[in-house]
């Protein structure tokens, strides 16, 4: 998970002493301060509600977009080819089926 460029001033114990680089290549102070715990959960969830109901078929694409802060994450991701077929068929990073045994033939 990313950070946000913000300097945690709770006086905890616990409290980020982490530094980061920004955009403009600045050292700064960050700490996790926004909602990516709900984000990941909500997802996840949703996730799990479609996988259990057997009603529904299809492929469930779960998608966690970086740097939502900045709002530029989605954009980078098409972009780089998000939504392209030809991107992805060009690539040799294929998911394998926990299930299929052997040597790859294709």
């Amino acid at each position: 998970m990313d950070a946000l460029p913000v300097a945690e001033d709770t006086g905890l114990p616990y409290a980020s002493r982490a530094r980061g680089t920004d955009p403009e290549g600045r050292d700064v102070a960050v700490m996790h301060a926004c909602g990516h715990d709900m984000h990941v959960t909500c997802l996840l969830g949703a996730a799990q509600v479609l996988a259990s109901d057997t009603a529904w078929s299809g492929t469930l694409v779960a998608l966690f977009q970086p740097a939502e802060e900045l709002t530029r994450g989605a954009v980078a991701m098409v972009d780089d080819g998000l939504f392209s077929p030809r991107s992805h068929a060009s690539s040799k990073a294929r998911p394998r089926s926990p299930a299929r045994r052997g040597p790859r033939t294709s």
